[in-house]
């Protein structure tokens, strides 16, 4: 969705010149030129979303692809990622809990080993290795490279968010490797994760099993 400021610009302009008969080409061209004036502000911006969206008006007219929360996470950089959680003081490192680097979102998705066979599978089917210079065109292309590429998002972050959760019970802001074995107190029930596309996961998607302690799925 476009800037509020920029829909109500768009809106009030339409407002003005409702009253003319050729009122339709005047809204194709007030999106037009919301359009160009959101595009100027996208190319200012250094976040790491604009790796997956180069083009505005591309990206909102294209056919093919919805987002939900997996893929929000992966393409916005808000989220379980080290650099992310210890700026908002969930986390006393940035440290990757998986190979040791520092735990960018970029480095999440595009680089971590831990997730190369997810990777590898999307890549597969897109026929090309997928990079941060070309996931925008790959997200663009086609409903079938749209698919890949987000299954793939969706399958990385659904793996750290349930490695994440199993950080909170005991509560602590310390992230131990999730590849050692952690000390569990007294009487604690080990949760079982169950990663997405497995034979164990209901209905072929995304599931964790709870210990008695909490209750609920995601």
């Amino acid at each position: 969705m476009p800037p509020i400021d920029l829909l109500v610009w768009e809106r009030s302009q339409l407002y003005r010149e409702s009253s003319k008969e050729e009122n339709g080409q005047d809204k194709d061209k007030m999106r037009k030129t919301l359009l160009r004036r959101w595009q100027t502000r996208w190319e200012m911006y250094e976040g790491h979303a604009r790796t997956f969206v180069r083009d505005v008006a591309k990206w909102c007219e294209r056919k093919h692809g919805g987002l939900n929360y997996y893929v929000m996470h992966a393409m916005s950089g808000y989220g379980v990622f080290g650099t992310y959680l210890k700026g908002i003081g969930k986390a006393r490192t940035d440290t990757c809990w998986y190979c040791g680097t520092r735990d960018t979102p970029a480095q999440t998705v595009f680089e971590c080993g831990n997730f190369d066979s997810y990777r590898r599978t999307a890549e597969s089917e897109c026929g090309i290795d997928i990079t941060e210079n070309n996931v925008a065109d790959l997200l663009l292309k086609d409903e079938k490279s749209w698919n890949a590429v987000t299954r793939m998002f969706e399958s990385i972050m659904w793996e750290k968010c349930a490695y994440e959760r199993t950080l909170r019970d005991p509560p602590s802001l310390s992230l131990p490797s999730p590849r050692r074995e952690q000390e569990k107190p007294e009487g604690h029930t080990r949760r079982k994760i169950v990663f997405p596309h497995s034979k164990e996961c209901p209905r072929g998607g995304a599931g964790w099993e709870l210990n008695e302690r909490s209750r609920g799925v995601f």
